[in-house]
């Protein structure tokens, strides 16, 4: 049975209370944790018309590997989940993406704005629904 002086438990100590009061920078996050973190930019830049492939590339060159098909349902989950069980994103930490893009189209002429808007929201799909026909 090893025994210790209280000086070596004084230092153990004071190096815990040091560790508890720095925060970990180097914390593990998940990937759908690190979409909801980023939730704001990806919203963003599909409104500018950016399709989940382009952004899932995007973020797999940055570090966060990612399918276009698990990223569409990671931000499916993120926009299910209620708004009171939502973590808030403080005003300070607003992506800078979602500035920059909101104020671009806000310091637009109205008309600008709406078709910058009204042609990020269209896809490339054309769905158009028809009557049915007789011989159904």
């Amino acid at each position: 049975m090893t025994t210790l002086t209280m000086k070596p438990i004084s230092e153990i100590r004071d190096a815990l209370t040091k560790l508890v009061q720095q925060p970990r920078e180097n914390k593990v996050a998940s990937k759908l944790r690190a979409v909801s973190l980023l939730a704001e930019d990806v919203r963003a830049l599909a409104r500018q018309g950016y399709t989940y492939t382009e952004i899932a590339d995007i973020l797999s060159e940055h570090g966060l590997p990612i399918s276009a098909p698990t990223l569409r349902s990671y931000m499916s989950r993120i926009s299910a989940t209620k708004p009171e069980q939502r973590q808030p994103v403080a005003r300070a930490a607003q992506s800078p993406l979602a500035t920059t893009l909101a104020t671009k189209t806000t310091s637009m002429p109205p008309q600008q704005a709406r078709n910058t808007i009204e042609r990020a929201s269209t896809s490339s799909a054309r769905f158009q629904p028809r009557p049915d026909r007789e011989e159904i």
